[in-house]
């Protein structure tokens, strides 16, 4: 028994020195095994930033794939750039196997279109095989992918050519004490998006002036143009240079936050002074280069609102101090066709304005504004367009309107749906005329109104706007605009006592005051006008009686025609006595007067002036001078042209018939280069306004 027993032990001895040897040697290998680990492959950098890029560039960046030295020798199994991102990847690291520690560099690029705009992210993701084993596929690593897709402003052009987007401005050679005009042309680039211009400076320009309310505030459209206006009155004879900038807005695209949205263009001014010599004028492009003989250069320049060049009087070589001297303006008559130079079907209420060369006409079909332009004076017209394109019921109708710069500034009664009730409020817009684009509104500054006006002062380089309108309290309100900038709170001019509506407003040339007029009833309950004036648009004087109707006479106008020929204010209208005689007024008087006197004339004898009526329009044809072209309708129904060579003579006038149609609406607009006389008509079918382009007759001998 203790034999087996012993013999037993001695094996069990055996086995166990047979494990422990076994366990020594595998032991190693099994925690080597379980302790192995395959790292993820080291990608930098992280991010990959490729900041601001421009469209269309496509910039590359590498990004370094290393493989850990824990690693064994791995195979770059695969890559991906997330799904739909602008990225792309070469691709040229996948296949190759990586030591540990080695490493490989795969391209990635940014694709920047006009379609990746502003900020965008993506992911490259990688992995291998090779790692426990050669069948294993290790861990995935991955970075991110960043960048801003973005188009820059390309700067605006000045005097922009096919050889250099900025050209100087040059005036060539002017007399000292006398003065040029020319336009610098503001460019927006074709690749810009609509750019907005807001203010603008000069610099070391002593010798030049510069009129920036004609381009502030404007949106120049792709490709689209601003004329500058700009003067030069040497001081001595000489070189002169200066220059001007504008600044505007024109965000980048892609650029969220528009912080680099207002840009700068500078503009470069030129010149020489000479003495005793014919200025020599360079050509620089203007789209409404047309001279008017109402300017004469003077050593003091005034702004204008105008981009039309303004001849200087050509010197002759003897030249007085009386040679800068302004000449008085002549009186001016018209011919008038025998026809239409346009017709406008389905257009009514037309509103007519000239500045220049530049020409408009704008009315409505009832539901839209539509307009038509000229460059060159009336002789050619673009197409209607559409200038509202309203829906949901809401309506533009009964336009006023005037040219100032290049800009076609617009009042109207607007009719704004709300739900199941409608306002008519005065809306104000400005319109491109080189392609009816919007320049800035509608703007709506007069609620509850009607029967709009509109005028515009200069006054050095500030321009400010005036909209007036007849509220259904029988009350007159203005507002007013400066420079483009939001419209002032609306004034009550006459006061609440007065019971005047159906205004007009009229501005002094020389920006030194503003006059409104209104149509109402006077104290005996007469029919009567009124008018006040304001030297600064803001503070308004005692309201002055114009003319009281005699009892149970009637006033037929929609607004008295009101021109300022400096210092005289004139107004024009019709009345019918009580004995049905109709016939035209005219009133003129000194507002700025403290106590104003208006004297009135009827318009003249009865083959002149009797039997017209009702709205009629005309204009000063070269104020200050006292000549004037009018436009009546008659018993008929029909237009009469009246002119004068002096206004305040009854005698002097002569009529004439212009259109032959069932004429109702009247508009005029003229100077001493041309007339327009725009007159609605009712057609068979649609009301419709007949356009006439009248040229000057040639001086008396």
């Amino acid at each position: 028994m203790r034999h087996r027993i012993a013999r037993a032990i001695r094996e069990s001895a055996r086995w166990l020195v047979a494990l422990a040897i076994l366990w020594f040697l595998t032991a190693p290998s099994l925690a080597a095994a379980q302790e192995k680990k395959c790292a993820p492959f080291q990608l930098s950098p992280s991010p990959l930033d490729f900041g601001v890029v421009d469209v269309p560039d496509e910039p590359t960046r590498d990004v370094t794939i290393k493989n850990p030295k824990s690693n064994g020798t791995v195979t770059v199994f695969d890559e991906a750039v997330s799904f739909g991102a602008p990225f792309s990847s070469t691709k040229n690291c996948y296949g190759k196997s990586l030591e540990p520690g080695a490493t490989c560099h795969e391209t990635i690029t940014f694709n920047a279109t006009t379609a990746t705009l502003g900020e965008q992210t993506g992911t490259f993701a990688v992995s291998y095989q090779g790692c426990p084993d050669p069948g294993s596929l290790g861990p995935g690593s991955s970075v991110e992918l960043k960048g801003k897709g973005l188009v820059k402003c390309v700067p605006l052009g000045v005097n922009f050519n096919a050889a250099s987007p900025n050209n100087p401005t040059d005036f060539g050679s002017v007399e000292v004490g006398h003065t040029s005009s020319k336009s610098a042309i503001i460019r927006n680039n074709t690749l810009n998006p609509p750019v907005r211009i807001s203010s603008g400076g000069t610099s070391n320009t002593s010798a030049f002036d510069v009129f920036f309310p004609a381009c502030e505030n404007q949106v120049l459209q792709p490709g689209g143009t601003c004329n500058l206006p700009a003067d030069f009155h040497p001081p001595k004879k000489g070189s002169f240079k200066g220059s001007f900038f504008l600044k505007y807005f024109c965000p980048d695209l892609g650029d969220q936050n528009n912080k680099n949205s207002q840009k700068e263009v500078i503009g470069k001014l030129k010149g020489i002074g000479v003495i005793g010599a014919t200025p020599t004028p360079t050509a620089t492009a203007t789209s409404t280069a047309t001279a008017t003989p109402t300017s004469t250069a003077t050593p003091t320049s005034t702004a204008r609102p105008t981009s039309t060049v303004t001849p200087t009087a050509t010197p002759t070589p003897t030249a007085t101090a009386t040679a800068t001297a302004t000449p008085t303006p002549k009186p001016v008559s018209y011919n008038c066709p025998s026809s239409p130079t346009l017709t406008l079907p389905n257009f009514e209420n037309p509103s007519a304005a000239i500045n220049g060369n530049t020409v408009s006409v704008v009315g409505d079909n009832g539901t839209d504004l539509y307009g038509t332009y000229s460059f060159n004076g009336g002789m050619n017209w673009s197409s209607t367009a559409n200038l509202t394109n309203n829906t949901g019921g809401n309506t533009d109708t009964k336009p006023q309107t005037l040219v100032v710069g290049s800009a076609i500034y617009i009042a109207d009664d607007a009719v704004i749906v709300n739900g199941m009730s409608s306002t008519t409020n005065i809306g104000v817009r400005a319109i491109n005329p080189s392609n009816f684009q919007t320049i800035f509104g509608p703007f709506y500054p007069l609620t509850n109104c009607t029967f709009p006006g509109i005028a515009a002062a200069t006054a050095g380089s500030s321009q400010t706007l005036y909209v007036v309108c007849g509220a259904s309290s029988n009350d007159i309100y203005v507002t007013s605009s400066k420079n483009g900038g939001p419209f002032s709170t609306p004034i009550n001019v006459f006061g609440p006592t007065a019971q005047l509506n159906v205004p007009t407003i009229a501005t002094s040339g020389l920006g030194i005051g503003v006059t409104i007029t209104g149509q109402g009833l006077n104290s005996l309950g007469q029919q009567s006008i009124f008018g006040s004036y304001s030297y600064d648009g803001m503070t308004w004087g005692p309201q002055f009686p114009i003319y009281f109707a005699q009892p149970n006479d009637s006033l037929f106008f929609a607004a008295p025609n009101t021109y300022y020929a400096n210092p005289d204010l004139l107004t024009m209208f019709a009345s019918e006595s009580t004995n049905s005689t109709a016939f035209l007024v005219n009133i003129w008087g000194d507002p700025k007067a403290a106590t104003p006197n208006f004297m009135s004339a009827q318009i003249g004898q009865p083959q002149v002036g009797q039997s017209l009526f009702y709205t009629p329009a005309g204009c000063l044809t070269n104020p200050p001078a006292l000549s004037a072209a009018i436009i009546a309708r008659n018993t008929s129904n029909a237009v009469d042209l009246l002119q004068s060579t002096d206004l305040t003579n009854p005698s002097l006038f002569a009529l004439s018939l212009l259109d032959n149609n069932n004429d109702f609406q009247l508009a005029a607009a003229c100077n001493a280069s041309q007339a327009i006389f725009a007159i609605g008509f009712q057609g068979e079918s649609t009301n419709s306004t007949n356009v006439y382009t009248c040229t000057p007759r040639p001086p008396p001998p």
